[in-house]
């Protein structure tokens, strides 16, 4: 990720004919795991090795900065989407009448749909305003009790078991981070800018996808 867009920056700030805008991805793991502190765009740097990634890999740009091409930094959430990520790995168990709420339940996580992140990206590139660091989360983060206790009703199922940390791990990998780290991240210059979410809210975006996956079914 950071040699990849140092190469990248490096080979279009040398152009005769320089593009206007640089938008790359980032992630929340900037921040950190930072409990329940709600963290907008002028936050500081978390600690630990996804925030010395996401450091890094924003800093990979700036020879594109330099020779003045807009760069925005899109610090992605968790996007939801039942066609990858974490979200399928979530349903399953729900589906089985076997979900749990994660660890203490009380991680925050930022999330976003898919499609809001594409209308993000376009709006990016569209608009001279957007620069810098973007947190690309919708609105309202919740709480992964919040989380599962909505996917369980929608689902009509019941909350089976809390699950520690050690059995998310073990099944998931590097998917855990996802569900574990707490990262209460809000889209602060989106919202500066006036960006419409199409999925503001948690259970809207639930009821999209799940629905959306039982009309292809």
């Amino acid at each position: 990720r950071v040699e990849g867009t140092r190469l990248l920056a490096r080979t279009l700030a040398g152009l005769d004919r320089r593009p206007a805008a640089l938008v790359m991805a980032s992630g929340i793991g900037y921040y950190g795991d930072r409990a329940a502190e709600e963290l907008t765009e002028a936050s500081s740097l978390g600690s630990g090795f996804l925030a010395e990634v996401a450091r890094d890999w924003e800093a990979a740009a700036d020879a594109a900065r330099s020779a003045n091409i807009r760069v925005v930094a899109l610090r992605i959430g968790q996007v939801l989407s039942l066609r990858g990520g974490a979200l399928p790995l979530l349903v399953r168990p729900f589906r089985l009448g076997l979900g749990p709420i994660f660890a203490s339940g009380e991680q925050y996580w930022s999330w976003i749909t898919l499609d809001d992140v594409l209308a993000v990206i376009t709006r990016s590139i569209a608009s001279s305003d957007m620069t810098g660091p973007v947190n690309t989360t919708a609105p309202v983060p919740v709480t992964m009790a919040d989380f599962a206790g909505t996917l369980a009703r929608l689902l009509e199922r019941p909350l089976f078991a809390r699950l520690p940390a050690w059995t998310l791990k073990a099944g998931l990998g590097d998917m855990a981070e996802a569900v574990l780290t707490s990262t209460r991240a809000v889209p602060d210059r989106l919202r500066t800018l006036g960006f419409t979410f199409r999925h503001p809210r948690i259970e809207g975006a639930l009821r999209w996808e799940l629905g959306t996956l039982a009309s292809r079914s």
